[in-house]
């Protein structure tokens, strides 16, 4: 039976004042707390309105002036990494005291969908974006931004009117080594995923660990892999002996990972071998985890992201800033 039922037809302000007997403009002053509109009449309306069920077309409402929009839309490249979740969580609950409503896609590390995402949260007129560590080139970037209110969240130096948002990497990656040099494990290896984590901010992080072991002379083997984490730990360790060395992780979801392929392979975290991670995710704390990390003061960094876009959107030609946080290495019996 291919008979379609009954479509579902919102409940419009004609609607309203049809039922309560008044002009479709009395509705709207109503509606919108004109205190042109006797108490009583506005009683009346609302009543009418809410048993109909009535609500407000704010996608309407924001086809006038874009910077009166409620909503914001937030571009991650997926949720496999909990640093994303936790501070999308914390944009959220900012957002919701400041009556926003955060609306959110995935780009996938693709430019081609990323770029897609962003002209269809301009279509929806959303008041601004936050691009979390962004696939597009910055020249992109810059054009977006000279359109729309726009934060991004692991990139720097961009340019135009975009504003950015990041982790201090030399003093993370020194907090790090330092901290692996004071337990005395005697070398290091970063890991890093290239498939899963394709963003400029592979490079910043890299970087910043090699010039900083160089300067604490202290051994740092880096390994980009594209292979499974047990493949790659499998092969380190039948390579060479790993007792001593401090692995260093560039997320807390592929610690996770490596801490697992670890013990898989008879070496004891901590003892053995020791983990640090970065973004001191939930996953970072928990039991099955437990290991030491580098903290993003992410409730700052969320607070930081709303003061941004609200206040490009009230004065759009102000100058771009780039916010710089420190990091908080949370030590745990990982190293």
């Amino acid at each position: 039976n291919t008979e379609r039922g009954p479509m579902y037809v919102s409940v419009t302000q004609a609607d309203v004042a049809r039922e309560a007997g008044v002009s479709r403009t009395l509705v709207s002053m109503a509606l919108s707390g004109s205190p042109r509109v006797a108490e009583g009449t506005r009683q009346h309306i609302e009543s009418v309105a809410a048993s109909l069920g009535y609500t407000r077309d704010l996608s309407a409402a924001t086809l006038a002036s874009a910077s009166n929009s409620p909503f914001i839309g937030l571009v991650v490249p997926n949720f496999n990494n909990p640093f994303f979740e936790d501070l999308i969580a914390n944009v959220d609950a900012g957002a919701e005291d400041s009556d926003l409503l955060p609306l959110i896609a995935t780009a996938s590390n693709d430019p081609a969908r990323e770029a897609n995402i962003i002209q269809r949260f301009r279509e929806l007129r959303v008041r601004g974006l936050a691009v979390f560590t962004p696939a597009s080139s910055r020249e992109d970037l810059v054009e977006v931004g000279s359109k729309i209110p726009l934060v991004v969240i692991g990139d720097s130096e961009i340019g135009g009117k975009v504003d950015t948002i990041r982790l201090d990497e030399t003093a993370a990656a020194r907090s790090v080594l330092e901290h692996a040099h004071s337990r005395r494990w005697r070398e290091a290896v970063y890991l890093s995923d290239v498939v899963a984590q394709r963003d400029r901010g592979l490079a910043r992080r890299r970087s910043a660990l090699v010039s900083q072991a160089s300067a604490l002379g202290i051994k740092l083997d880096v390994v980009e892999f594209l292979d499974d984490v047990n493949t790659v730990i499998a092969a380190l360790t039948d390579n060479r002996s790993c007792s001593g060395t401090a692995f260093i992780c560039h997320n807390d979801f592929l610690a996770m990972e490596v801490i697992s392929a670890l013990r898989g392979r008879g070496l004891r975290v901590g003892k053995d071998v020791a983990v640090i991670s970065y973004d001191d995710t939930r996953l970072a704390a928990e039991v099955a985890g437990n290991f030491t990390s580098v903290g993003q003061q992410l409730e700052r960094q969320a607070q930081s992201i709303l003061e941004l876009i609200n206040t490009r959107a009230d004065y759009f030609d102000r100058e771009a800033r780039e916010l710089v946080f420190p990091p908080s290495l949370a030590e745990r019996s990982s190293s």
